[in-house]
């Protein structure tokens, strides 16, 4: 692709011209059908003002182990979401230097959606009375999570800014798209939907996870593409890509991991007063199921990418949209979507 952009010789950076003015829009792409889900399926907070008044008085309600493991999950997603927000920037800035069109402006729309999880989770906290500063779950509780969103993404991301190459590219979407979004993110979604089931309290922090999940799930679909892209071009990168997801995606198993651990081992003792997840927690091995939901996050990633990652730039362009990952098509499909049984086709 030609570089949209050129420096001329007294230093001034001239923009050769703009798609949708010389070229148009491909409407029919991969990126501009995720951009029209996306539009059909626009949703905000704001609109879940009477259920988290209800979620407040559910959290008056529960024990302090409840809390605690909620506090800890909803830190993590908050977080999360903020970190995203603020490093997507560098693929927009990059593809864009790249000379893509529809991607770009997919992506834009992509990292709203990730402010729109951080207002979403911090307004939600901030409303059921949680405290402003609860970065310890993010940092010296949880050194896997520290090392993913506060070394890992960032170092991807500047690894893109410095130099935005498609290994670069690679390194940041298998940090990002697949690790983060595909392993912590997916089987975060999980656990909220389980305590939902379980307990019946919390509903509108779960209404908002089915949709958070339900952008997600396009966003790891633009992933898978776009990698596979890049890969379909340098089959050399197939490796390289591999060993930035067996770092970051190691992360993110090991970040729930950690979780586990440390509420289980930490609740033990006190399990008889466990509240209205006794039965998922020690019966059917409710937290220690978040693992196996994580590792099997893994094996989903890497079926897509296998099965495209041959496949030519044309075909990827126009491939219907549940190839490149599981996409949701409307609120009422969310939660067969965050069950453990869903599998890839």
């Amino acid at each position: 692709m030609d570089k949209p952009v050129e420096i001329t010789p007294d230093g001034k950076v001239v923009r050769k011209s703009y798609s949708s003015v010389k070229k148009g829009i491909d409407w029919n792409s991969y990126p501009m059908r995720l951009w029209a889900k996306s539009n059909e399926l626009f949703w905000s907070p704001l609109q879940f003002k009477e259920l988290i008044q209800q979620d407040k008085q559910d959290w008056e309600t529960m024990s302090e182990s409840e809390r605690e493991i909620s506090e800890y999950i909803a830190t993590a997603f908050s977080a999360g979401e903020e970190a995203v927000s603020r490093y997507l920037a560098e693929l927009v800035i990059a593809l864009d230097e790249l000379g893509y069109t529809e991607e770009v402006l997919f992506l834009n729309q992509f990292q709203q959606e990730e402010t729109r999880h951080t207002d979403a989770f911090r307004r939600w906290m901030d409303s059921i009375g949680m405290d402003k500063d609860t970065e310890k779950w993010t940092t010296e509780i949880n050194p896997s999570y520290y090392e993913l969103f506060y070394v890992a993404l960032p170092s991807a991301a500047y690894g893109v800014k410095a130099n935005p190459s498609p290994e670069s590219i690679l390194r940041f979407t298998a940090t990002y798209m697949f690790s983060i979004e595909g392993i912590a993110a997916e089987t975060g979604f999980y656990f909220w939907r389980t305590m939902w089931e379980r307990g019946r309290h919390l509903k509108g922090i779960y209404e908002i996870v089915k949709r958070v999940a339900a952008d997600e799930s396009r966003h790891l679909a633009f992933g898978t593409y776009l990698t596979t892209m890049l890969i379909g071009e340098d089959q050399s990168l197939y490796d390289k890509f591999l060993e930035y997801f067996n770092y970051a995606g190691g992360l993110a198993v090991r970040l729930i991991g950690t979780i586990v651990e440390q509420q289980v081992n930490k609740w033990e003792p006190y399990k008889e007063k466990w509240g209205r997840y006794f039965e998922w927690v020690y019966k059917e091995n409710g937290l220690g199921s978040l693992v196996d939901y994580a590792a099997k996050m893994v094996q989903h990633r890497l079926f897509y990418v296998n099965r495209l990652r041959n496949a030519n730039r044309e075909k990827l362009r126009y491939m219907p949209l549940n190839e490149a990952a599981p996409v949701i098509e409307n609120f009422d499909t969310v939660e067969k979507y965050l069950t453990p049984q869903y599998d890839p086709e």
